[in-house]
């Protein structure tokens, strides 16, 4: 029986097995996000890899680039969005206030002014620990014809939170900053600081899904996935030690007995021999 051909089939099916196995964890990737500064793609690296999805970030001209597997685009972007992430960005007092004409009108001074503060307070806000979003909208007093009484300044600030914050303890704060920031707002009158708090919706595609190797699978499925990859890592062992053992006996396999040497032809030499030895004691 000639054992080479059965070897060489083997060898092919164990090769086809194995680049099945590392096609199934691979895919293609598509960018997610582009054009963000090294402080937010960091940022959403950590999200994304922490909730399970393989990601990798790719620096270009204009920027760093989030790359994430085709597949898993729709729960990155719910994933990124219900944490607040890219976060929103803000102008700052010394880019809003470049001198780009030579005459300025008192209309334009005065939007620029209204809403250089308010970019300001937004980027104050988004820093506080829990808070994704701000949005901070200002209202200044202004005659609009001499004589008229002049209106109190307001505010209102809306704040997107995670759930686990303290609410009791952030809007004291909040209102504090926002009336020492603004002229004429008084931290203690209620009709002239309003703050909305919004909490985040918790994202439980995210946080139901699990790594396990190359593959992102529900928790639920975590155990079966690893059975499936057991049961083929234990198939692939035995597949090798049967490729092995086949290509040692291929080669030091008993040797066939040659035609010259065969036990029938030896019997046969043995017969004759003690026939001619017994004729010979005959003669004497």
């Amino acid at each position: 029986m000639t054992i080479a051909p059965a070897v060489s089939g083997l060898k092919q099916v164990f090769i086809t097995a194995f680049a099945v196995m590392l096609l199934a964890g691979c895919g293609s990737k598509v960018d997610l996000l582009s054009g963000l500064s090294e402080s937010d793609a960091n940022e959403t690296l950590a999200v994304l890899l922490d909730a399970g999805i393989s990601t990798e970030k790719i620096v270009k001209k204009d920027g760093i680039a989030v790359r994430v597997p085709e597949s898993q685009v729709a729960q990155a972007l719910t994933l990124l969005t219900s944490k607040g992430l890219p976060r929103r960005h803000h102008d700052r007092m010394g880019d809003i206030f470049k001198k780009e004409n030579l005459i300025s009108t008192p209309l334009e001074e005065r939007a620029r002014y209204l809403y250089a503060l308010s970019q300001e307070l937004e980027h104050t806000f988004s820093q506080i620990d829990g808070v994704l979003s701000a949005r901070v909208h200002i209202v200044l007093p202004e005659r609009l014809t001499p004589g008229d009484p002049l209106l109190p300044s307001s505010a209102a600030i809306f704040i997107r939170h995670v759930p686990q914050i303290d609410l009791a303890a952030l809007e004291p704060r909040i209102r504090r900053m926002v009336a020492n920031s603004i002229p004429g707002l008084n931290a203690g009158k209620t009709d002239q600081i309003t703050v909305v708090f919004v909490p985040a919706m918790n994202d439980q595609s995210a946080s139901s899904m699990e790594r396990v190797g190359a593959f992102v699978v529900e928790k639920g499925s975590v155990n079966s996935l690893r059975v499936t990859l057991w049961t083929m890592g234990l198939a692939i062992a035995v597949l090798i030690i049967g490729i092995i053992a086949m290509a040692w006996m291929s080669r030091h396999g008993p040797s066939q007995p040659s035609a010259g040497n065969s036990p029938a032809k030896g019997l046969k030499s043995r017969l004759m021999g003690a026939v001619a030895s017994r004729n010979g004691n005959r003669g004497r």
